[in-house]
């Protein structure tokens, strides 16, 4: 039995996806179209926030697994997968897996050095 493989496409977006001057997605359309009618995963994988990842998805239509903040959480929608991922917190409808260090652990940890 031979295993089938399975594609999924990650995404940088800003002078990527999405156009540098103008954000549009325009030209990438039909390309996203293709995706979703093969069902193949699309990661956007960004320097942006949380906040901003939301409206971005929520226009384009994806429906997939994000990452945020240069690689510092990975946001999955709740019912993506069958089982709950390890070492996940949920939050606002995704199971979260955090990498980065929290903002009160930055600033505790500088005002240590101080």
């Amino acid at each position: 039995m031979s295993l089938q493989p399975h594609l999924i496409v990650l995404t940088d977006l800003d002078g990527s996806l999405l156009d540098a001057d103008t954000y549009d997605y325009e030209v990438a359309r039909s390309e996203l179209e293709n995706l979703q009618i093969r069902h193949i995963p699309l990661m956007f994988c960004a320097s942006k926030t949380f906040a901003e990842m939301v409206p971005l998805r929520q226009e384009m239509k994806n429906v997939d697994p994000f990452i945020v903040e240069n690689g510092g959480a990975v946001y999955i929608p709740e019912e993506y997968f069958s089982e709950v991922p390890e070492n996940s917190v949920q939050r606002e409808g995704f199971h979260v897996i955090e990498y980065g260090t929290s903002y009160q652990n930055l600033r505790e940890g500088l005002r240590t050095i101080e």
